[in-house]
């Protein structure tokens, strides 16, 4: 199988190629970044998919029978929709491309489970609720895929939940370095459950769609593991398989505190390592009951205790990563 990966360069594109080489898969890497991965500097190939005729000649000479659209500016800095033009003007080049030529047999369109806000729960998959422009643009994302999905080969969109291990970056990586260091604190109870994904569960929820036939016809799936994870629980369990003490429970009044300060010095544009936003991230519950995608997952499931072990010892090996 022939399989192109936009985005390939990034912490989810980069555990997926990994498995795909494992599958001997034929793959190729179109990213404006070089690999995380350097094994995977053969497979990599610069360009920016917002230049339609560049990307569009790269599909050509490659002929792909799969596309997985990866690529992607994730991060939630941006103030208007046109610094996310990625994420927009990207999803309409490759749905055009896409359609123009008969080799592809499917494209997996990654979204984001932000085209809705933390807690709320969509009735449809047509039902959105972002609170960002990060989210708005994935929402204008889908929307062009639905608008192409008569003349586009078989598709699938999925949006990954909140996900973690090897490769990863902002806000993860992060958060496994606080706990590392004794820098996070817990809620306790205050602490939020959420519904997040292993990255090795996400890549093989990805493999299942593509090698086979989406579940009822459904065009829409959340990456995701079951059950939930509390956020202070997960912290204790890191500590625990890292040898480190475990994260102080401070009050709640603490955190708001903290939270009032951050924002000040955000006003002022300052940097400081918390605010209002990350307390109610880490205060919201936001889970997703009985994920239809771990119904199709063909692969065995990565618990948490061998997620965590995993992540742990990636971290050892690329320190300087």
């Amino acid at each position: 199988m022939k399989v192109l990966i936009t985005g390939g360069s990034g912490f989810i594109g980069t555990n997926l190629l990994e498995s795909c080489l494992g599958l001997n898969f034929e793959v190729l890497n179109v990213d404006i970044v070089s690999p995380r991965n350097q094994d995977h500097l053969n497979y990599y190939v610069h360009a920016d998919i917002r230049d339609f005729i560049a990307f569009s000649k790269i599909v050509q000479d490659f002929q792909p029978s799969v596309i997985l659209h990866m690529a992607a500016r994730t991060d939630l800095n941006g103030k208007t929709i046109e610094d996310y033009s990625s994420n927009v003007l990207g999803v309409e080049n490759l749905c055009k491309i896409a359609c123009s030529y008969s080799f592809i047999n499917k494209v997996i369109f990654s979204s984001s489970m932000l085209v809705c806000r933390a807690g709320y729960v969509p009735i449809s998959d047509s039902d959105y609720c972002p609170t960002t422009k990060y989210g708005e643009s994935k929402v204008l994302g889908e929307r062009i895929v639905e608008q192409y999905s008569a003349k586009l080969p078989n598709f699938t969109i999925v949006r990954p939940t909140s996900i973690w291990g090897p490769w990863f970056s902002t806000p993860y990586k992060d958060f496994f370095d606080m706990v590392l260091a004794g820098n996070f604190f817990s809620l306790g109870s205050r602490s939020c459950n959420k519904s997040y994904g292993y990255v090795g569960n996400s890549v093989n929820q990805i493999l299942s769609i593509l090698e086979g036939t989406p579940l009822n016809s459904q065009r829409v799936y959340y990456l995701g593991d079951s059950p939930s994870i509390n956020i202070s629980t997960w912290a204790d369990l890191i500590a625990t398989k890292a040898g480190v003490r475990k994260p102080l429970k401070l009050p709640y009044f603490i955190f708001k505190c903290a939270a009032i300060v951050g924002d000040s010095f955000g006003f002022f544009k300052l940097k400081f390592p918390f605010s209002s936003f990350r307390l109610m991230n880490m205060t919201t519950d936001n889970v997703f009951f009985d994920l239809p995608v771990i119904k199709i997952n063909k692969y065995d499931v990565i618990g948490i205790d061998e997620g965590v072990s995993k992540t742990l010892s990636f971290i050892k090996k690329t320190s300087n990563f």
